[in-house]
């Protein structure tokens, strides 16, 4: 079954777009507008904003004032935000986020677009001495769509990176494998090189062009494309229209030919249809 999300009369639920925003930040969170972290010794607030965690969306309506009646602790402490999935909200009272005073450094944070229920998004940490706040640091990132984009970029270059020493690796074991077999007598299937399509070749009653006397289509299959062109004679590639044909090596021309007074150099793509060998390869 496939539900319908962003159609008219479907349901579009909260993990609906706590998904979307999640995979577009690239699973980062912070604050996106306002949010202020301030403290004055004895007490921390977080000023009115917005922020993200986990693809969830909040709103600081009116400034949050944390004080040691909340959990201060003498010793290291850290205000989070904590989402809970696992409780319910009903329409008068939102039960799935609050305010937390942590005295540890670890924070929970499973990934709830992957069935996590409990995610901590930290705000400040300090040293709490019983009377007054020290040691002061503010944990909360703030989400810059720059940065964002950065992101996603570098980690498309590391995966990028990887995968080419991944096929670096085995391209040499391949590599290998043809020389093995080019050793004990084995050609090439498939072979490129340069020739010349002729202007006074062309069949001017067919519109066809064909390499069956070099190239038997009984032996072989051809892929043909232009090279190193003039602009004269891309256009008159253009202008050609060639299509290949599956039954024979042949060009058949849906376009104009028989003004074309001069040669186009092009690549032939020879590929030979007997196989002597099973694992012979095309030209690297």
């Amino acid at each position: 079954m496939i539900r319908g999300i962003t159609f008219s009369e479907q349901a579009f639920y909260s993990a609906d777009f706590a998904h979307y925003q999640n995979f577009f930040l690239n699973q980062n969170c912070g604050i996106t507008k306002g949010c202020q972290v301030t403290q004055d010794g004895t007490a921390v607030t977080i000023g009115t904003g917005y922020f993200i965690a986990c693809g969830r969306l909040l709103n600081v309506e009116e400034a949050e004032v944390i004080t040691e009646v909340q959990g201060f602790e003498s010793g290291y402490n850290r205000i989070v935000y904590e989402i809970d999935l696992s409780k319910e909200n009903t329409i008068e009272e939102f039960r799935q986020g609050s305010i937390k005073v942590l005295h540890t450094e670890e924070l929970l944070q499973e990934d709830l677009d992957a069935g996590g229920m409990v995610y901590q998004m930290p705000f400040c940490s300090f040293q709490w001495s019983g009377t007054e706040i020290s040691d002061f640091l503010i944990d909360a990132p703030t989400l810059v769509l720059d940065n964002i984009f950065a992101d996603v970029s570098a980690n498309f270059d590391t995966v990028n990176r990887q995968f080419g020493e991944w096929f670096d690796q085995r391209k040499q074991g391949v590599l290998g494998m043809i020389s093995d077999l080019e050793a004990q007598g084995f050609e090439k299937r498939s072979v490129y090189q340069v020739a010349t399509l002729q202007a006074d070749t062309w069949n001017s009653e067919t519109k066809t062009y064909s390499f069956e006397e070099t190239y038997p289509s009984e032996t072989y299959n051809l892929n043909v494309e232009p090279i190193d062109c003039t602009q004269e004679q891309a256009e008159a590639w253009g202008a050609i229209l060639p299509m290949g044909s599956s039954r024979s090596n042949m060009l058949t021309a849906l376009g104009v030919v028989d003004k074309k007074e001069y040669t186009l150099p092009i690549s032939l793509l020879t590929y030979q249809k007997e196989e002597p060998y099973p694992y012979q390869m095309a030209q690297l």
